[in-house]
């Protein structure tokens, strides 16, 4: 009778493990099974409909070889390290991420590894853009998806991620190239360039936090999920595979578009989602995923899936639309951004919303099918803060001056009133002004970009003042007595004529000669 009830509740707790894995994004929970090295990656681009754009298989040799001019990363003698996960029952953020980074490092040396850039390798067919999803896959069908942004602008605490053939000391293989000596590659690595408090190279659990965003954050699960980096360091790759997102935010004409100011009307279309299937369009902020709690830094303790992202629609309603035979919809306008909206980014879900509340991520979504297909990214940048600096803020005229822009928010258009007579005077970021004239003057900047306009207005921020009478031995101009004003003597030598008719007739003798040398040899490098 016993044993009885104790099969069925472990038959329970197994139907609901299983259910609980049916309910969820893909997380890796383990190693994969032992499988070959790899010794060559196929690199293939597909459009949104799923179909190749191009295709290319390199070996690792090739990569050894520079193909087509692929750079190679790491020196056989700086040894990269993954963080694994921090089994601490206390499960406070600090305990599970880390970041002091002093966890579980060391048993996860991967060696001092050679190998090359995902992104030089999604070069070779293409490359990606800005929303472009790459999935790098292994030998056994273990697979990691990768967002542009890591994978071509990757943060240095994260490091390059490189695909890796050879390691000249590792901890698990030994030392040499794949398939035999280097028995778990080809494996993903991250080549962070900056070096912890022991000199070592570590992507750790925390800079995983910190670089990537959070759906493409790590877990392994052993009843509890803990935050891990060296789960996503996959052995075996074979295979990298580059998308388009399936939706795109946009202007009117379809256009792509991720910069919206307030005032602006964002636009959604979709290509390549389900097929004449509707969907409600929603905005939440970012990002539209599930939740772990047990990160640690929302409700400690908490198991996966309990606590959701739940958000409400900013636009305030939702818009239906219906995709064509290919999957596709044309551009719908969703939200008309308020000046109140908060600068940040936010992610736009087609759901077909089968059950919960419409406009609202919940729980419920986890059961929907497909749930959200595709979102897409739209970010209101701060406006920009005006701001700049002059080399000279005084002098004698004419007098140049070299004006920097010092504008925070990275704007995207200048304009610049040197006297603040309402005319613009340059467009330039950094330009100069030349002020020919004695006076005081005052300085406008306005600055742009996609979240909007600001001035500086610096009062009575120049002074120029008059240079007086130019002196008779600045003969060429240029406010010094110095070898020009020697060749403009040269130049009249021997000129013979009424005292001081001749400008070159420095001491009025009537003659051009020595004596007017010697008056420029008196004033030497004296300027005004």
């Amino acid at each position: 009778m016993c044993r009885n009830r104790e099969n069925r509740s472990w038959l329970r707790r197994l139907m609901v493990w299983v259910l609980t894995l049916s309910l969820i994004p893909t997380f890796i929970f383990a190693t994969p099974a032992a499988a070959a090295g790899t010794t060559s990656v196929t690199i293939t681009k597909y459009d949104a409909h799923g179909n190749v754009v191009s295709s290319l298989v390199v070996t690792w040799e090739q990569m050894r070889d520079h193909y087509m001019g692929l750079p190679v990363y790491g020196d056989g003698i700086i040894h990269y390290y993954c963080e694994g996960p921090n089994f601490d029952e206390a499960r406070t953020f600090d305990s599970l991420w880390d970041p002091s980074e002093t966890g579980n490092i060391d048993s996860r040396d991967y060696g001092a590894a050679i190998g090359t850039d995902v992104k030089d390798l999604c070069n070779l067919v293409g490359g990606a853009e800005p929303g472009y999803t790459i999935k790098t896959t292994a030998s056994d069908n273990w697979s990691k998806v990768w967002d542009y942004d890591t994978i071509y602008d990757p943060n240095p605490l994260f490091g390059r991620i490189a695909l890796t053939w050879y390691t000249a000391d590792g901890a698990e293989t030994g030392s040499g190239y794949v398939p035999t000596d280097y028995s778990t590659g080809m494996r993903l690595l991250f080549f962070t360039d900056i070096a912890d408090a022991t000199g070592r190279h570590v992507a750790g659990d925390y800079d995983s936090h910190q670089s990537l965003p959070e759906n493409r954050w790590y877990y392994y699960y052993d009843g509890q999920w803990w935050p891990t980096t060296s789960g996503m360091s996959g052995k075996y790759i074979n295979r990298i595979d580059i998308r388009p997102p399936t939706m795109v935010s946009c202007d009117a004409s379809g256009n792509t578009k991720e910069n919206f100011a307030p005032g602006e009307t964002v636009y959604a279309k979709g290509q390549g989602l389900t097929a004449s299937r509707n969907y409600k369009l929603w905005v939440q902020s970012e990002p539209a995923v599930w939740k772990a709690s047990a990160r640690g830094d929302t409700v400690p303790g908490a198991t996966f899936p309990a606590d959701m992202n739940s958000a409400m629609d900013p636009s305030g309603s939702q818009e239906s639309v219906t995709t064509d035979a290919s999957g596709d919809f044309n551009p719908v306008a969703i939200w008309t951004i308020p000046s109140s909206a908060t600068p940040q980014k936010y992610d736009i879900v087609a759901d077909n919303q089968a059950a919960g509340t419409v406009g609202t991520f919940d729980t419920n979504d986890g059961a929907d099918s497909p749930g959200f297909e595709g979102f897409s990214v739209v970010e209101l940048p701060p406006a920009t803060t005006a701001a700049f600096t002059a080399d000279v803020t005084s002098g004698t005229a004419p007098l140049t001056v070299h004006f920097t822009d010092q504008s925070t928010g990275s704007p995207t258009s200048w304009a610049w009133d040197f006297d603040n007579n309402g005319t613009v005077d340059s467009i330039a970021q950094n330009p100069s002004y030349v002020y020919a004239s004695a006076g005081t003057y005052t300085v406008k900047l306005t600055a742009t970009n996609a979240g909007g306009s600001d001035e500086e207005t610096k009062t009575n921020y120049i002074t120029v003042t008059s240079g007086g009478s130019q002196p008779a031995w600045d003969l060429n101009g240029d406010h010094v007595c110095n070898i020009g004003d020697v060749v403009k003597v040269g130049l009249q030598w021997g000129l013979t004529g009424a005292s001081g008719w001749i400008p070159e007739d420095l001491n009025n003798d009537g003659v051009i000669n020595i004596g007017d040398v010697v008056v420029l040899g008196l004033h030497w490098m004296q300027s005004w």
